[in-house]
This record gives structure tokens, sequence and C-alpha cells, in this order.
């Protein structure tokens, strides 16, 4: 035993293995399934099979001492367990089995030798002494390490089977641990993929998404699909969409609506000639509903539609004409943003699924195996919020149960499903939409006639006072994406794409590098809101409090020090605001310092500087010569190109619909000063070369006049950072290209004045050959080397860039005057 146990107790040698208290949330915890699964039984025998087949499920055997000897037992279970403390895992395994040798019948023997080989990941020896144990004498300790060795050992269904007897204890620890097998066991097709993201369940949040290697920004984390969507309420009304695959279906006349009838017959014509061709299939039977062709009729059809068209089942009707009248709040009926067609079409899915094992069985009504089965695809959302939501809209409740009790396969829905199925998709759902939007058919349309000159100057008065439209947007169920936690810094964007023509879903896009190991979290609310209003909101819709790293290192107000809590005393009112984000407030600035290192630097972003969209790497959506969408909208996104190649003479909608298709250009003036920023790059590179013989003489003299700081608050450590970044002003050159409004003139300026420390250092060059002599010839000129540095930083066309990106890496923000110290 000894030299097998040697890999594993160096491992936890090097680990230093220490079990922690565990951070436990029961509200959370029980907002997650615990029911068991139709395939259960199957995959827990397909599981047990292989874990004989390895030897795991048979007790350990025992060499019994002739004699018992229960004092020698205890005797070497306390030596046992001052090795194991001591992280002498080898000696602690050897102590523990001769308890277990001199006294087999205690219990406690067992599990600790079985605690010992869990931790040196010897999951299979240690399940075999918990086996040793008989069933009925097993604690929930037992069962508790049970549940960890067989989660470790991959047997996940086992794990949940061995942890759900125990569930009625309360124990948060059980519950904890079964959510940790389910988790890995749900999402074990993500978790093997090749996306670089798992999912995990972990105490502090419960279910979440994190990255297994480092994300650049822009780079795709993963895409999803929805289960189940649709379209909300007041986009429904002023945009219609296909109610299956979610592209637009904007015609002339919904664009126009009242102003249609008021246009002359040439000028409906001229419209009709340069409007894409919509094609729309309505239901044959109650023509309620519209889809873009047969595909997604028939689709459609199957997983929803049969139980829902009104004209098969009046009882829906009443539905429709809800939902028609595009109100998302109305007392007794209805109060969310979402439309209550997504709770309909969830339970007729489930229907629909039940209805064919019913028929396949040979049954009078779907037993309940057959509605765990049809209700499979939603098991996996949490369902989280306040009971007692039915009575709120009780003729919405009403409404639905009357739909599925005149269906083929009866669902009954009472106020405690209507409530779990609600607040399934309120916590759940998000918004998306086809790519082939609103706007683009609008963009297309504009595009074509602003080119015919003729039709143009016929529609001129019309089209002056033509707005782009509003876009459709959807709610669906995506079960990847309902993975994602809620950060008010959130490190991902979730964007529309296209899988084909016509199936929509939704990409997940990093906006900054995300670290290995690190949470990936999108934002439900609006994120530029103040912090007592974000919690609002999400205490409100989500029913959880936000403490992400934003939220603790923000404020409310100023009447409370974000640092030491302390409140402002007369004849103080208000605490000083940070002076670059606002959000944070400080009694003094020596609290600031203190929350700036703590962690207000990682979330402390000016609002009024414009955040740099992460690049955008979903399809631009395109049209092809029969006005559907272009035959390459496939999988990968990269493939897409633009074809309205005239987009430019679009005006003033040009750059809106270009932004809002996420069509990427390199603006003009960037174009036009490229050529003179490579000749002043050139000239900076000539000009470096030479000063690089001197450049340890000009250090020693920046360090010299770096002793000489001044009470103002000058840090002479910032100005030497300053002057070596003059040194290197080819970097410098190609940041003022790229953020200046007038890259050729600034980029002349700035190349000219960064020319001038080394200019000088050039010139004492020259003067002498000696070294030494060059620096005091530097140093004689002036006394105060700082003062020469601000001098060239006073001449520059933009200093306060350069000290600015110096304070920005380094020193916290001002709070007494809203200014960086220099």
């Amino acid at each position: 035993m000894a030299d097998t146990m040697k890999p594993y107790i160096n491992n936890a040698l090097n680990l230093k293995f220490r079990e922690q208290p565990r951070k436990t949330n029961m509200a959370l915890l029980k907002c997650y399934n615990y029911e068991p699964y139709p395939e259960d039984d199957e995959a827990a025998a397909e599981e047990e099979t292989s874990l004989i087949k390895a030897g795991y499920m048979t007790p350990s055997r025992v060499s019994k001492l002739p004699v018992s000897d229960v004092s020698e037992a205890k005797r070497a279970h306390s030596l046992g367990k001052v090795h194991e403390e001591n992280c002498r895992m080898q000696l602690a395994h050897e102590s523990y089995t001769f308890a277990i040798e001199f006294d087999s019948s205690n219990h406690q023997y067992y599990i600790d030798r079985a605690t010992l080989l869990h931790k040196v990941g010897k999951h299979g020896d240690a399940m075999k002494d918990l086996l040793s144990i008989e069933e009925g004498a097993r604690t929930l300790e037992v069962i508790k390490l049970g549940g960890k060795i067989l989660t470790s050992l991959g047997a996940y269904t086992k794990a949940e089977q061995w942890l759900r007897s125990s569930l009625k204890s309360e124990d948060e620890e059980i519950f904890y641990l079964f959510q940790v097998a389910r988790t890995k066991r749900l999402y074990q097709p993500l978790n093997t993929s090749r996306w670089p993201v798992k999912v995990r369940f972990t105490e502090e949040t419960g279910k979440g998404m994190f990255a297994e290697k480092k994300v650049p920004i822009g780079e795709t984390l993963f895409r999803d699909t929805s289960v189940i969507s649709a379209q909300t309420i007041d986009s429904a009304k002023v945009s219609p969409a296909c109610a299956q695959c979610s592209r637009s279906l904007l015609r002339p006349e919904d664009y126009f609506q009242s102003k249609w009838l008021e246009l002359s017959e040439r000028q409906k014509e001229i419209i009709n000639t340069h409007w894409p061709v919509i094609k729309i299939s309505p239901c044959l039977h109650c023509n309620r509903e519209k889809y873009c062709g047969k595909l997604c009729l028939d689709a459609a059809w199957r997983q929803h539609h049969q139980f829902l068209c009104p004209a098969k089942n009046p009882a829906a009707g009443p539905l429709y004409d809800f939902c028609e009248k595009g109100e998302n709040i109305c007392p007794g009926k209805w109060n969310s943003i979402f439309s209550p067609m997504i709770l309909a079409r969830l339970w007729s899915s489930m229907v629909s699924v039940a209805k064919l094992a019913m028929f396949d069985e040979m049954l009078e009504a779907p037993s309940a195996e057959n509605w765990n089965v049809a209700g499979m695809p939603y098991k996996g959302f949490v369902s989280s919020g306040t009971n007692g939501y039915a009575q709120t809209v009780p003729e919405m409740v009403q409404m639905m149960a009357n739909i599925f009790k005149n269906t083929e396969a009866v669902l009954e829905i009472t106020d405690e499903e209507f409530e779990r199925r609600y607040y399934q998709v309120a916590c759940n759902a998000q918004s998306f939409s086809s790519t082939l939007y609103a706007s683009l058919i609008f963009g297309t349309f504009m595009s074509r006639i602003l080119n015919n000159d003729k039709d143009g100057k016929e529609m001129e008065d019309i089209l002056q006072d033509m707005k782009p439209p509003t876009d459709q947007v959807f709610g669906g169920l995506f079960q990847f994406q309902s993975c994602l936690n809620h950060s008010c810094a959130k490190n991902v964007d979730v964007i529309d794409c296209q899988f084909t023509a016509n199936l929509a879903g939704i990409e997940v896009q990093a906006t900054r590098l995300i670290e290995v190991d690190e949470e990936v979290t999108t934002s439900y609310v609006d994120t530029s809101l103040p912090r007592s209003t974000r919690r609002a909101w999400l205490q409100r819709a989500y029913n959880f409090v936000c403490n992400c790293k934003r939220c603790r290192f923000e404020g409310d107000d100023g009447s409370v020090c974000c640092q030491c809590h302390a409140k402002p005393l007369p004849p103080v009112k208000w605490f000083k605001a940070c002076g670059r984000c606002l959000r944070a407030w400080y009694c003094s600035p020596t609290c600031q310092k203190k929350h700036w290192k703590a962690g207000h630097k990682d979330i402390c972003v000016d609002p009024k500087k414009p955040q740099i969209p992460s690049p955008a790497a979903t399809a631009v959506p395109t049209l092809d010569a029969n006005d559907d969408l272009a035959k390459d909208l496939l999988h990968e996104p990269d493939v897409f190109e633009d074809i309205i190649a005239d987009r430019d003479s679009m005006d003033d909608f040009g750059e809106e619909f270009a932004t809002k298709v996420k069509i990427t250009e390199v603006p003009a003036e960037i174009e036009k000063c490229t050529p003179d920023a490579e000749k002043a790059t050139a000239k900076v590179e000539e000009v470096t070369a030479h000063a690089k013989d001197v450049t340890a003489e000009t250090k020693e003299v920046i360090e010299e006049g770096g002793k000489s700081s001044t009470e103002n608050g000058e840090h002479t450590a910032k100005v030497k950072e300053v002057t070596e970044e003059s040194q290197e002003p080819t970097a410098k050159v190609t940041e003022v290209t790229e953020e200046s409004q007038e890259p050729t003139a600034k980029v002349t300026e700035v190349t000219e004045e960064s020319q001038k420390p080394t200019a000088k250092v050039t010139e004492v060059t020259e003067e002498s050959q000696e070294p030494t002599a060059k620096v005091t010839e530097v140093t004689e000129e002036s006394q105060e080397p700082t003062a020469k540095v601000t001098e060239v930083t006073e001449e520059s066309q933009e200093p306060t860039a350069k000290v600015t990106e110096v304070i920005e890496a380094s020193q916290e923000p001002s709070a007494v005057n809203g200014e960086h110290t220099a």
C-alpha cells in the first residue's frame, strides 16, 4: 500500500489540503430542481456496471487480528488524526488501517480512512470503505462523503440517487452536493465541447460558467439556440416577424401604417418596386400566426401551434386577442415585459411530446413518466420568485387553464404550475432575433430608391420624413446562456447570430480579457443606472441583491464614505465624489487611496468617456438576389459580406444602419492620415536610433532631477515615466493616430514635439565625445531637470493625454477637486 499511495500523498502535500467552512445559502439552493429524470434508472445502471468492472462496488477487505483490542485501535486512530493534520498522509493511512484491524466494528475508522483516500485521489478505494458500512448505519456524514466520491468518479446519476434519500433532512450541504453532481451531468456536452468554457456549481453563486483558458477581447465563448421563444408584446405590435424563426416580415403597409392609405397609386407602385420581397405564409386554419415559409409553418405546428390555433382550440382565441392589443401591463391579466405566448408555447411543446408518447404506448392519457419526459428540456432552468404571483393575474391563469383542458393530452394548469413556469421564463428569458432585421429591409429599400434618380426625385418629399423602423425582438429560453450569472461589471456581450436561414440564436463574446477560471458574467439590467436603482430592479425581477465587485466598490450617494462608512459632520453635508467615475464618495484622500487599492481601481470608469466596443464577430446580415437571406448565412459568422455596396449613399440613415448591422469600416480621417503617420513614425525611429547611445546618461540626469519633488502634489516619478515615454515616440505617435480626430495635423505636431527631448540629447552628444561631459553640460543648462521635462511637456500639443495615461495606470483619481494628480 505504501508504494501505491506515494503519488497521491505527494499531491496532497503540495495542495496542503484543508477543509474550509462552506458559504451556504438555502434560499438559492431551493431554486433548483431535485426531481428525478426519466432516464435516471437506466443511466444509474450503466454507471454501476462500470464501477463494478473497476472493482469499486465491493466492501473493503480487512485483515482482522485474532484478538480485538479497542484501546489499541483508539490509539492508532488518534495517531492517524495527528499524521493527517500534518499532511503525513502515508502514515495516517497506515494508522487508520491498524485501527480498523484492531476494531473493525467501529464505523468511524472506515469513514476517516475513506475521507483520507478521497483527499489523495483514491476515490475507488474510498467508496469501498463506505460500502463496508451497512446501509442502515449510514449517517449524514457517510451520505455526504459518498456523494462527493461518486461525483469524483463521474457517476453523477448514482451520486444523485445516493444523496436524494437525505434531502428530507434539509441539510444545506446535501442540497449543494446534489446540485454539483446534477450540473456536471446536465452540462457535460458543453463542458466537453470545443468552447473555452465550463459550467460548474459554486457555493457563492450556484450554477455558473467559467473560462477554461484565457479569452481575448472579441473572441466567441459559445453559441446557443432557444428551446422555446415568442415575440414580445410591444415588438409584435410595430414590427411583424416570423413566429418561428424571428426574421422580419416588415412590408410597406406595416411600415407606413395609416399613412399608406394617403399615398397615391404611383407612390405605392414605386415603394413596392424597390421594397424587398417579403414572403408570408400564414396559418392555414386561423390566419393569426404568420411565418416566412412552409418550413417554419410546419415546424411551429408540430411543436406548439396545433394546440394554440384558435380554429382548432377556440379557448386560445382570447390569448391572441390580448397579445394583439400590445399591452404589457393589464391589471388581473399580465404585468411583464415578455409575452404570455411564450408560456403557452412552453406548455404546448410539453403536450405535443406527451401526446406522441401516449399514442405510442396506446394509453388513454399520458402517464406521469410521459409528462416527466415532456418537461425534460425545461428542467435545467432556475425558477425563483415570490409565492403568490398567480393571484395577481387570475384571468391569465384561468385563460391558460381553459386552453390546456381542451387539448388531446390534458394538462392541468394550477397556480403552482403557473408560478413555476412563469418564474422560469422571468429568470432566464434572453432577448434576441434573427439578423434579418426590419432595419435591414428598410435600409435595402432606401439604398435602392436613392440610387434611382427618377423614382428618388418623385419620392423626395416622402423620403425626408422616413425613419428606420423598430427591429423585432423575441424572448427565448437558452440552456447554456441561462448559466450566465449577473454582474454590473460584465465581461461578455450577448448578441444575435444566425445559424441557418431559418434558425437564429445568440453568440456570447468577450468584452475584455477573461482570465483562466474567471466567471463569465453578463448584465441583467442597465448598468448605467446608479447602484441603488440597479439593486432595486434585480431584487424585484430576479429576487436577489447584487453583490458583484462593482456594487461592492461603488456607493449610493455622498452621505456615507465608501471606505470607512463614516457620515459627514457639520458643516460638511456631502462627501466629495471620485473624480473619474463619480460613483464613490470619500471623507478624505486617505480613505480614497485605501478604497482604490482595495478594488475600486478595477471598476472605476469615466462615464463620459465612450467605451471601446468589442470587435463584432457576428455576421453582417445580407440579402441575396431574390431578397432572401444569403445562402452563405451558415454556421460560421465570419463568412458574411455586405452586399449593399452603396450603403454610403444612405445619408443620415446610412451611419445608423451601418452601426445597427455591425458594419465595420476604417474612418476616412484615419485612412487619409495613414501615409503622414508612417512618414512621421519613420523619422522618429531615426531620431530614436541616435538617442540609444546616451540613454543611460539621460536616465542618470532624470534620476537626479527626480529627487526634487514639490509640495503641490507633483511626483517626479511620474515625470520620469513621461520622459522615458518621450524616448519612445513611435508608440505615442501610434496612440495619437488612433485617438485623434484630426490625425494628420496632430501626428505631425506630436512628432515634432516628441523629437525635442531626443534632439537635446543629440546636441549634447555632438558637443562632446565623453559621456560624463555630456551629462555635465545637460546638468549645467538646468539645475532642475524636472523643469526641463515639464517645459517640453508644455510645448507639446497633447501633454494631457500623456500625463493622463500615466495617471490612469498607476495613481488614484482625486476626490477633492475631480482632477487627477499630475
